[in-house]
């Protein structure tokens, strides 16, 4: 699983939401270093595809729902529309729901062979 931090220098917002996905990652069992980049220009924000501070990812994917990159990128601040109102992090179940699901991605798949019976139809 690779979860990335990406924010602007002195972002208000990044250490409340580094924290709030490592204790997601603590909570879910899950060992996995925490990526972190601070977009200092332009160039970096494109090449990063980077909507604003700060931002988190999962296996590459943005953790807010519905979520479509705009093609607006630069080094600034983030507003997420959450269930309480426009907020500069990201709500904690956006981050258990995409730690979850990549979780699930990750966790093998058994299909036991079950004997067909005599008579069963279908």
């Amino acid at each position: 699983m690779r979860v990335e931090v990406l924010s602007v220098e002195g972002c208000p917002n990044y250490e409340s939401t580094r924290h709030a996905v490592e204790q997601v990652l603590a909570s879910h069992g899950v060992s996995t270093a925490l990526l972190e980049s601070i977009v200092v220009d332009a160039a970096t924000a494109a090449a990063l595809q980077f909507p604003g501070s700060p931002t988190v990812r999962v296996d590459g994917r943005d953790i807010e729902p519905g979520f479509q990159p705009g093609g607006d990128y630069a080094p600034s601040c983030r507003v997420y529309a959450t269930a309480g109102g426009l907020r500069g992090e990201p709500e904690l179940s956006w981050i258990e729901d995409a730690i979850d699901a990549s979780t699930d991605a990750l966790r093998p798949r058994i299909e036991l062979p079950f004997p067909r019976r005599e008579g069963a139809g279908g």
